[in-house]
């Protein structure tokens, strides 16, 4: 098992993935993300996504109709120091001339449509 490395300070960007970890404790990666969520907690970083991310991790507990980890979702994407960006026509153009040279599908273009300069990677 790896760490994660993070920035000393700036923002980075998530996909949903980290985020379904986090809330669902996954067994492995959701105590590997906690030093990420401490950092933002502590205004050391800024953690951000896409409003993509409510989508992608509401589709589980909407499934198996489990309000509690809805709202478990809920309150991570809107009630702590995440915070989301829309999606805009210039994330979508972005992402679609992703999608037209590359192999991603269309929920990876749209997260990778932001600018990558912008945002730090987080490495496991």
């Amino acid at each position: 098992m790896g760490t994660l490395t993070l920035p000393a300070s700036g923002v980075v960007y998530l996909d949903a993935s980290p985020i379904i970890y986090s809330v669902e404790k996954h067994p492995v990666y959701g105590p590997l993300l906690q030093p990420l969520w401490y950092a933002a907690q502590s205004k050391t970083i800024e953690v951000v996504s896409s409003d993509l991310a409510l989508m992608e991790s509401l589709v589980g507990p909407l499934k198996s109709g489990d309000t509690a980890v809805e709202k478990a979702f809920e309150q991570a994407l809107f009630g702590t120091d995440m915070r989301l960006l829309p999606i805009t026509q210039a994330v979508l153009r972005e992402a679609t001339r992703l999608r037209a040279t590359t192999k991603l599908k269309t929920p990876d273009a749209l997260h990778l449509a932001r600018p990558a300069s912008r945002y730090a990677a987080v490495q496991q």
